[in-house]
Parts: C-alpha cells; sequence; structure tokens
C-alpha cells in the first residue's frame, strides 16, 4: 500500500488508542502511572505523525496556505495636508501597477504639476512638489500606468485633497545679519 493511503489508517488507530488510553486514566483517577505515560506516548506521536504529514505539503513556505492577496491602499506621507511650493511629496502604500502618473489640479481643474515614476522597492515615491505662485485648494490625482514614461490617465487609482499654502516668509536674524556684512 502506498504511504499516502495508510498515514489515514494509522492516525485513525491512534486516535483510538488514545480513547482507550484516556478511558483507563479516567478510570483509574490517574493514580496509575502507567496510563498516564501510555497516553502521552500516543498523543506525542498522533502530533508527531499529524504534524509530519500536513507539513510535506509545504514546499519552501512557512505556512501551508497561499496568502490572500492584498488589496491596494495609497496614503500621502506628508504629515499634513497643507503643502508648500518646493516640499517633497511623498507617496507610499501598497500599488496595484509598478508605474503611475500623478497631476495637481488647482480648484478650477487648472492643471499646476504632473509627473510619471515608477514605485520602488520601499513602495515609496517622492517627487518636489512646485505649483509656481498658485495658494489654494488642489487635488493630487494617481493614475496607473501600463508603461513607464507615459502618461495616459486613464486608471485613476487614488485622489487627495490638499490645501497649498504660501512659504513663511524667511526673516534674517541680527546675528545672521551682522554676518554678512562682516563677509562684505
Amino acid at each position: 500500500m502506498e504511504r499516502k493511503l495508510t498515514t489515514p489508517f494509522v492516525v485513525a488507530a491512534l486516535a483510538v488508542a488514545f480513547v482507550a488510553a484516556s478511558a483507563w486514566v479516567w478510570f483509574s483517577r490517574g493514580k496509575n502511572a502507567r496510563a498516564v505515560r501510555t497516553k502521552f506516548k500516543i498523543g506525542g506521536l498522533l502530533l508527531t505523525l499529524t504534524t509530519a504529514v500536513t507539513t510535506q505539503s509545504c514546499k519552501h513556505f512557512v505556512s501551508c496556505y497561499d496568502p490572500g492577496e492584498q488589496p491596494p491602499y495609497y496614503y500621502l506621507v506628508n504629515r499634513s495636508d497643507s503643502l508648500v511650493n518646493g516640499d517633497t511629496l511623498r507617496l507610499g502604500g501598497y500599488f496595484e501597477y509598478r508605474y503611475f502618473s500623478y497631476e495637481v489640479l488647482a480648484e478650477d481643474g487648472k492643471s499646476l504639476q504632473k509627473d510619471c515614476f515608477s514605485i520602488d522597492k520601499n513602495h515609496w515615491f517622492e517627487d518636489v512638489f512646485e505649483v509656481g505662485d498658485y495658494v489654494g485648494k488642489a487635488k493630487i490625482n494617481v493614475y496607473g500606468e501600463d508603461a513607464e514614461g507615459e502618461i495616459k490617465q486613464e486608471k485613476l487609482t487614488k485622489s487627495f485633497d490638499v490645501t497649498i499654502v504660501a512659504a513663511p516668509a524667511k526673516e534674517e536674524d541680527d546675528a545672521d545679519q551682522a554676518e554678512s556684512d562682516d563677509v562684505e
């Protein structure tokens, strides 16, 4: 008989023996050392045999099942929903496409910035956020692309609402001003 066919019969016989040993321990109220020892030995054999049988089906994996596909998700890594011209725009997540394009649209629908990119091995994308003098509400649309370098914008995958704010005014303090005067 083949090994695959004998294993279920051996497991069934050990299960019956385990039930009998358990009854023996129960009737002796656990005071018979030989009954307890027999129950442990049979239980150990059952565990060993069933573990050996189930792990043979696993080939180079930790588990014996195929993990489900992770659904795509996207997130804007920037700390807030407010972006300043010149900031680094960061996008992360688990993506369904390898190549992407994005477009920053003003509130009136005017295109402020667009570019294409591919995701690196760490599932990140970074680009310098440059929208000129525009200040106000905007939308960042991310599109999945079939090939690197082409912007078709047919498959909208995610849209982010952001607010573009003016860059804070740069103030030089007195010490910096004095230093620059000494250099001249």
